[in-house]
């Protein structure tokens, strides 16, 4: 009998030997790798930070010197932004209180700049309509690749390092204007004084209702750090269902605005899509990433406190001036625009270059996403001689 025999394609001696190649120390460091976290930090890979200046490296308004509120202002709302997409939220109801918020040289390994929020003047007890917050608004279209609203509706993982002198629980909440007002909530709880420490928090999707897709506000993170009742006692919803005023700060149990000179600090802020419980590499951007991130709401051609940096104008009439106002990037919608005299920093004025005197009732018009054409309203120009401005513009959410 005669048996036919063929090679094999394979060539078994061939592959058995190629297992016995090591695979280095990298290659074996992968394959233990236990989940795909794990291997994006081999690999030096960082998921992407939905939310901007998480590492709270832009601050073009106050440059470390921070912004004050004071709840005494007797607007209903008062708003102050420190660094870069993070504002300070109090409301008119605080008789006392006054805080600032202001980036600050601190930060756990890996960061060298946070967010810090002080107390300056204390209000002793909260009342109902009493709220101390942060918050961080998204753009609708930065949030569209979630899928919100659908079936295939993903989660997202909200992370940052955190630091205070005042340890205890505290409460987030999330809120999307779309879908009759969505919202989810949660706690943590800062263990130990003075001590960096990093909390997590996954949010699972939202299946009945998406963000807008638009440059409205998409999303809004909410940080309470005290609270009336109107604010708190809602229990808890860590899945989204309807928004109530009393689940802002369900939970909390610090009140932050009680003793002078307490503080909170924030960094290394992130949210990423996907449900990460012991969360995700950050995402480290370049400087000029971060800027131009941020410029997108915010842009000042000078730093603040700085006038070295002007604009130049001529003037047409013995009311305005026309010159090359041009922001660094395309704003999110036409900006609100305040000039500056160079000579004083006097906001609503501009200086005379020749000179140095400073022309007051200075207003923007023909403001575009680009740019804006004019600045009117004054008396008294000379028609033709040189002036000269800064400005910010101002397209936050």
């Amino acid at each position: 009998m005669t048996v036919l025999t063929s090679k094999p394609a394979v060539n078994i001696r061939s592959e058995l030997a190629d297992l016995k190649k090591p695979t280095g120390i990298a290659g074996e460091a992968m394959l233990r790798a236990e989940t795909i976290v794990e291997q994006a930090t081999l690999l030096g890979i960082a998921p992407k930070n939905i939310l901007k200046n998480g590492a709270i490296a832009i601050d073009q308004r106050g440059a470390f010197a921070g912004v004050s509120v004071s709840g005494t202002s007797g607007s209903d709302t008062i708003i102050g932004f420190g660094p870069d997409r993070f504002k300070l939220y109090m409301s008119e109801t605080f008789t006392t209180l006054d805080a600032t918020i202001r980036q600050t040289a601190d930060g756990p390994s890996g960061f060298s700049t946070c967010l810090e929020i002080e107390t300056i003047t204390v209000e002793t007890a909260a009342a109902n309509g009493d709220l101390y917050a942060i918050q961080h608004m998204i753009e609708g279209f930065d949030v569209q690749g979630l899928g919100w609203g659908t079936s295939e509706a993903k989660p997202v993982t909200l992370q940052f390092w955190v630091k205070s002198n005042a340890p205890g629980t505290y409460p987030i909440s999330m809120y999307m204007a779309e879908g009759g007002g969505d919202q989810v909530n949660f706690t943590y709880t800062i263990e130990q004084s003075e001590v960096w420490q990093q909390i997590v928090w996954v949010i699972p999707g939202n299946f009945a209702a998406a963000p807008a897709n638009d440059n409205t506000v998409g999303l809004t993170i909410n940080m309470a750090f005290a609270a009336g009742a109107t604010y708190k006692g809602g229990g808890s919803q860590p899945n989204w269902g309807a928004y109530a005023n009393n689940k802002w700060a369900n939970g909390i149990e610090v009140d932050l605005g009680a003793i002078d000179g307490n503080y909170f600090r924030m960094t290394g802020v992130q949210l990423t899509k996907g449900s990460f419980p012991e969360g995700v590499p950050f995402e480290h951007k370049s400087i000029s990433d971060d800027l131009r991130d941020c410029q997108r709401y915010f842009y000042r051609p000078t730093t603040a406190g700085d006038l070295t940096g002007n604009t130049h104008a001529q003037a047409f009439n013995s009311s305005g001036v026309i010159g090359s106002f041009v922001y660094k990037e395309t704003m999110r919608a036409a900006p609100a625009i305040v000039s500056f005299s160079i000579g004083n920093g006097t906001a609503g004025q501009i200086r005379k270059t020749s000179d140095g005197a400073t022309t007051s009732s200075a207003g923007a018009t023909n403001i575009g996403l680009n740019s804006f054409g004019f600045v009117t309203g004054m008396s008294g120009l000379t028609t033709g001689d040189a002036y000269d401005l800064t400005f910010t513009a101002d397209a936050e959410l």
